[in-house]
């Protein structure tokens, strides 16, 4: 069997709590997501679950699971679902993974879950939300943290090695972090003599040589046969179909495919390889060792070998939209460490410097690689994320400093994470800085003005000094950090090695703000000191005008902890007159009536095992004798009997009787107390227990205490008592006469009677009408029948015909409680079923609205009538609504009679139900409220004539500077909008979050991004959207769906759009270009499409082209070679383009002498035609790969001469060609002179070239000069 470790973990999001072990995550959630780096153990952490509770819980991968038979069910067990990031990978729709997952998992009848997953294949919210559609319950994601000296330890032991003699071979070097390459450099220790592993790319080198070394089952597996260098090359190519086809297993019919004798790739061969302990049943033993394999051939036989075009095809193997698929990003990021190249950096240079090799760098290339982050932080302002354990070890190194300290105060006013690289790379190497930057960071440090206090103090967290003066600093009032950033960082690393027990007190004691997880290193304390600890924060937090200690939020919980240590104690070493001195001594820094609080969250008394119960129970006990006992010989006061729980809250005790009855007894005790004792032991007695009873009675007679007897057993009553009783006396006889009455006229009344009597229909009325069940002052049977009556009205002739009309309702809406109203909404509640035919179609009319009036009121009972009606007769509905808004309109807003043109036109019956009103009070407040809800449906459909003359008529200001707002961006009056106008028309279109994205996302586009882009513009500094914790102001609301949620509801193109019109450097830019690289990766990610075995097989073995990206960098390629050779001149190529009597052609001319050269040297496989017209639009020139006809280009050619030049390239390569068709162009200049500057006309042409195109379009210039 397998032996595996446990490898801690931590909630994500929640860096400074402790961690935990899977155990204690699947404990607290219904589903646990476990994410984590390649190779940091997501699978073995899963199966060392499953070992250790091989009888609840089973291992199982996403692969397998989606496969198995679709009745197979989990018995209740915990559920391990491992791999989600590999099966996205082979996956044609990314994103509808993990809905296939949930919908799978709801139905297996696991107990809890567990899935595994790839941090970067990770898709956040948008899978969480998935889940959740599918899963109920708590979901909690977790990564798995780099493993710490006890863990390697321990993973040292299952390979029985020494981690001591490990380490020593190989070096103190981070690599032994990974779990996986810790196995590596395991697996390889006995077998490698006299090598050096400095760098991930040594490791996997040497475990690739290792795969292969002598020993007799490589000696069986034939192994030997092949050449290191065939290995390697076998395995890459292997690893092109693994990672580029998302096939995992080499099957007997995969390797049919691919194998390729004539080119060294047979069966034979690959079956070699297969056996190699690379490959697990077939498959490759990690993803990790294909994108090393796959990485080493690109470079081997195709980097090395070739031209940089050939780089450039490399590259947009890679490239979708600028941006590198997530599941092609560790292959891209071993390609970049292997080749040290500039080129391949520049793309995605953040995730290669941080998972890339980096150590092999020289100084002038680790330059370059930080520029290229600085240049990606400009396209993607907060790309920091994902950052565990030291990825960046070894990157700095002296020669940098100069340049890094430059960087950093550049750096220091960019609104990015671009200073927080800089930082990543001292912190990782914080134990090798030079005296230079450690000088630059302490000065900087005791300036006080950090970005990132946190990450400054962690670079020169080995300056133990240095640090111990900064909190001096902090105590003397010197160093500001009410943010608690510095006092954190250096207090989690100097304590208790340099700051002991006895100084730590008073740090902590100044902590200001509230952060769940700061101080949590105080929890490793032993308890011995703790009381030390304690004592200096209730000493140094006390403050003398409130007469009491006010202790920091952070460190609350560590008090409170430390007291339910101490009552845990109890038994196990401390007796309970020791826990009573203990919290009696810190009871003197409370005020009276405020209580010890203990920690009972973490041990719920509840919760625990019954012996436990029982001690603590005695502990309670106790500890309220020994209470009782001090009271009797200290204190005066009654009410301190009354306040035990103040001291001990944890256990109430249950001896009270017996404590009271113990001290009762007591000879040398005051009249008064002992008075006061008996009263308290009379309160825990029951008066129908005979025995005790007897008992009371003779400790009065013994002790002189029969008054007290006497009026506990027999209280006198007070008159305040007398008269309440005769109230309650005279309200019931009443209620009585009442019923009485009730009945006599009920019975007496035939069921016409009731009927025709409105009377007593509105008396059942009222008992039907609210939720709760009816005080009747009628018998059941009584209260029955006439239920049964009233139901029964809606199928009469209408009991008022003039007030059960829409007329009447709406020009009665004023009148809250009109009694007809309340009698007919009762009616249609008091039935299940609706016989519609069998209604007045007035009075069903009347009906329909007046159930939905009474619908929004809280409290109520409500029926199905509206429902019943929607369903079944909608068009109905909808024409009863419109008239009854017209009329509602012509009754309150007459002079607004124009709102009748939008509800004629309205033809969604959600809509005009939003419209209808309910009960109002004032003819005013119906005014206003359809108004409001007029406006705050039709908002920027309103014509901008009628918002002005809602303006002059409401007498609402909120409503009214609303639409002012509307009316400004409408007319495109930036200057005049304002914060007040922001808030007020938020407010207006919000109700829920769901419902303002609706109605956010049905506005017209430019309408949309104007709101954005005006509002932005009043919040416009971090102070106003910073959050603001509890109930937030609507104000604070506004600021809260800027920052969080507005750019969320915009799609890519908007999210350009905008960005083009906040060019300015203002706190939103950043945002909106973090959710414009957000939404790119995604975009990449989910239209990533595994290619076809043969298409690879073809590009392996032929170069053929694999995309249409990959035929745009070919063709670029070969246009390159064109012009090369035209240029050189050597056949007189030149005079091809000119006329005999040496001008030159003219352009349609020069594009034929092209077409000409394209067909003569690559007819094999491209097709090049010259096409007369497509639309109303010219072509030039057509390019199709052969293989693939979709794989298309234009090449639009111009002379230099051209008057239209520069407009070509956006006016008619792109608008008119690359937009409608062809996704990749190439505008190519022929080149004769006739404008002065050639590398100027480059440069200008480039430029032209929008942003969003760089990569599609090509600008190639042919200089056709003669010398």
């Amino acid at each position: 069997m397998n032996k595996y470790i446990d490898l801690q973990l931590q909630e994500r999001t929640k860096e400074f709590e402790k961690s935990v072990f899977l155990g204690n995550a699947i404990s607290k959630n219904d589903v646990t997501i476990l994410l984590g780096m390649p190779g940091s153990g997501k699978t073995s952490t899963l199966k060392k679950y499953e070992q250790d509770n091989e009888k609840n819980a089973e291992y199982i991968t996403v692969k397998k699971l989606l496969k198995i038979q679709k009745d197979y069910k989990f018995n209740n067990k915990i559920l391990l679902v491992d791999g989600l990031d590999e099966y996205r990978s082979i996956s044609n729709d990314k994103t509808f993974v993990i809905q296939e997952l949930a919908a799978e998992l709801g139905k297996v009848g696991a107990r809890q879950i567990v899935i595994s997953c790839r941090e970067m294949d990770w898709y956040g919210e948008n899978d969480v939300k998935a889940l959740k559609e599918e899963i109920s319950g708590e979901i909690g994601i977790y990564k798995i943290l780099p493993m710490g000296d006890e863990e390697k330890r321990n993973l040292a032991e299952i390979f029985n090695l020494n981690i001591a003699e490990l380490t020593q071979k190989f070096g103190g070097t981070n690599l032994f972090d990974n779990p996986q390459m810790f196995c590596m450099l395991a697996r390889i220790y006995n077998d490698s003599t006299n090598i050096t592993i400095n760098s991930k790319l040594d490791l996997y080198k040497e475990f690739f040589n290792n795969a292969r070394e002598t020993n007799e089952e490589y000696q069986h597996n034939n192994l030997n046969r092949i050449s290191n260098e065939k290995f390697f090359e076998i395995t890459g190519y292997l690893a092109a179909f693994y990672i580029l086809s998302g096939r995992g297993k080499f099957t007997d019919d995969l390797i049919d495919e691919i194998e390729s004798e004539p080119d060294g790739y047979s069966k034979s061969n690959i079956d070699i390889i297969l056996k190699s302990k690379l490959f697990d049943n077939r498959e490759f033993c990690h993803r990790t060792i294909a994108e090393y394999a796959f990485a080493h051939i690109l470079k081997t036989e195709r980097i090395d070998t070739g031209c940089q075009i050939d780089k450039e095809r490399v590259k947009a193997l890679f490239l979708h939209n600028k941006k590198i698929p997530t599941e092609l990003r560790g292959t891209y990021a071993w390609l970049c460490c292997m080749t040290q190249d500039q080129f391949f950096y520049t793309v995605d240079p953040y995730y290669q410097a941080i998972h890339g090799d980096n150590s092999l760098f020289n100084c002038n290339l680790k330059e370059k690689i930080i520029l290229a982050v600085k240049e990606h932080s400009k396209i993607n302002p907060y790309f920091c994320q994902f950052y565990e354990g030291k990825p960046l070890a070894g990157f700095y190194e002296i020669g940098l400093d100069d340049f890094l300290i430059s960087e950093l105060k550049a750096a220091q006013e960019a609104n990015s994470h671009y200073e927080l690289f800089l930082l990543y790379i001292l912190v990782d190497s914080s134990d090798c800085l030079s005296e230079k930057m450690v000088s630059y960071l302490t000065t900087k440090i005791l300036s006080n003005k950090l970005n990132h206090p946190k990450y400054h103090i962690k670079a020169v967290i080995h300056k133990i000094e240095f640090l111990k003066k900064v909190l001096d600093g902090i105590r003397r009032g010197e160093i500001d950090d009410s943010s608690d950033s510095y006092k954190e960082q250096i207090l989690k690393t100097l304590y208790p090695k340099h700051i002991g027990y006895s100084e730590i007190g008073k740090y902590v004691s100044l902590y200001n703000q509230e952060v769940i997880g700061y101080c949590f290193y105080l929890n490793d304390t032993p308890y011995d000191y703790k009381y030390e600890i304690v004592d200096d924060i209730y000493k140094n937090t006390y403050n003398e005008q409130l007469k009491k200690s006010v202790l920091p939020e952070n460190v609350r919980d560590f008090v409170e902890h430390y007291f339910l240590e101490t009552v845990l104690k109890y038994e196990n070493g401390f007796d309970a007159q020791k826990i009573y001195d203990l919290f009696c001594h810190f009871q003197q820094y409370y005020l009276d009536y405020e209580g010890i609080q203990i920690a009972r969250y973490k041990h719920r008394f509840e919760d625990m095992p019954g012996e436990d119960q029982v001690r603590f129970q005695r502990l309670a006990n106790a500890l309220f004798d020994l209470y009782v006992g001090n009271w009797i010989n200290h204190e005066e006061d009654i009410v301190k009997l009354f306040r035990f729980d103040e001291l001990f809250g944890y256990v109430s005790p249950t001896n009270q009787k017996d404590v009271f009855l113990k001290y009762l007894q007591y000879q040398d005790i005051a009249l008064e107390k002992r008075n006061n004792l008996y009263r308290f032991y009379l309160g825990c007695i029951s008066k129908s227990e005979q025995s005790q009873l007897d008992e009371a009675r003779k400790i009065a007679k013994k002790y002189k205490l029969e008054d007290s007897f006497s009026n506990w057993f027999n209280p006198p009553k007070q008159e305040w008592e007398i008269e309440r009783e005769r109230k309650r006396e005279e309200r019931e006889r009443k209620r009585r006469e009442v019923k009485e009455k009730n009945e006599v006229a009920f019975r007496e009344m035939t069921d016409h009677d009731v009927l025709a009597d409105f009377g007593a229909l509105h008396f059942i009325a009222m008992k039907c009408y609210f939720e709760h069940e009816p005080e009747l002052d009628i018998e059941r049977a009584t209260f029955d029948r006439l239920k049964g009556l009233l139901g029964h009205i809606i199928y009469r002739k209408p009991i008022s015909p003039e007030h059960t009309t829409l007329q009447s309702l709406a020009r009665e809406a004023t009148k809250a409680n009109r009694a007809i109203d309340t009698v007919y909404h009762v009616s249609c509640v008091l039935n299940e079923e609706y016989r519609l035919g069998d209604i007045d179609d007035g009075l069903k009319e009347y009906l329909y609205v007046n159930c939905l009036i009474h619908r929004n009121t809280c409290n109520i009972a409500h029926g199905k009538f509206d429902d019943c009606i929607e369903k079944k007769q909608p068009i109905f509905a909808k024409t009863v609504l419109k008239d009854y808004l017209k009329l509602f309109i012509e009754t309150y807003t007459p002079d607004l009679a124009f709102i009748e043109e939008y509800i004629d036109k309205e033809d969604e019956l959600r809509v005009l139900k939003s419209l209808t009103t309910r009960f109002v009070v004032g003819k005013d407040s119906a005014r206003e409220l359809i108004i409001y809800r007029f406006v705050h449906i039709y908002n920027f459909n309103i014509k901008n004539d009628h918002l002005t003359r809602i303006v002059d008529s409401s007498k609402d200001n909120a409503t009214v500077i609303a639409v002012k707002a509307i009316t400004v961006i409408k007319e495109q009056k930036r200057s005049e909008f304002t914060i007040e106008m922001a808030i007020e028309l938020y407010d207006l279109l919000k109700k829920s979050r769901e419902e303002f994205k609706d109605k956010f996302n049905s506005l017209d586009r430019s309408v949309k991004l104007r709101l954005l882009d005006y509002m932005f513009l009043q919040f416009n500094t971090y102070r106003l959207i910073d959050f603001k914790g509890g109930i937030q102001t609507i104000r604070q609301q506004c600021a809260t769906f800027l920052r969080q949620n507005s750019l969320n509801f915009l799609d890519l193109g908007e999210l350009k759009e905008l960005r083009k019109i906040h060019l300015e450097n203002d706190i939103w830019k950043p945002l909106i270009l973090h959710q414009i690289s957000k939404l790119e990766q995604n975009e990449a990610d989910v239209n990533y499409d595994a290619y076809e075995i043969e298409k690879i097989k073809n590009f392996m073995l032929s170069d053929a082209i694999l995309s249409k990206s990959d035929f745009f960098m070919e063709m670029r390629k070969r246009i390159s070679n064109i012009k090369k050779s035209i240029e050189g001149n050597r056949n007189n190529e030149k005079e091809f383009f000119y006329s005999s009597d040496g001008t030159s052609k003219n352009e349609e001319s020069c594009r034929d002498v092209l077409l000409n050269i394209l067909n003569l040297k690559y007819e094999k496989d491209v097709i090049a035609t010259k096409e007369k017209y497509e639309a109303v639009n010219r072509v030039d020139i057509n390019l199709k790969y052969k293989a693939e006809l979709n794989f298309e280009i234009q090449i639009e050619c111009k002379k230099d001469k051209n008057k239209d030049l520069y407009k070509g390239v956006k006016d008619q390569l792109i608008d008119k060609y690359i937009l409608n068709k062809v996704e990749y162009g190439i505008y190519l200049v022929f080149y004769f002179g006739n404008r002065l500057n050639f590398k100027l006309m480059n440069t200008l042409l480039k430029k032209k070239i929008p942003n969003e195109y760089t990569d599609k379009v090509f600008i190639e210039i042919i200089d056709l000069r003669k010398n």
